[in-house]
């Protein structure tokens, strides 16, 4: 089933762009839940979701 959602909706990138922002939002808003999170390594735990990792191995 992965794989056929995956086929049909790629992800196309869509950790990297999301991380992107989400340090944006962690700059702007220093004292925000999202610099925490980036304080707290969330790139990592993005860059290791399950459907990123399939899509990179998948092509």
């Amino acid at each position: 089933m992965r794989t056929q959602v995956l086929t049909a909706y790629p992800r196309l990138g869509f950790g990297a762009e999301f991380l992107e922002l989400f340090m944006d939002q962690a700059a702007r808003k220093p004292d925000g839940a999202a610099a925490a999170a980036v304080d707290s390594e969330v790139g990592a735990r993005m860059s290791a979701h399950p459907l990123d990792a399939y899509s990179r191995f998948a092509n």
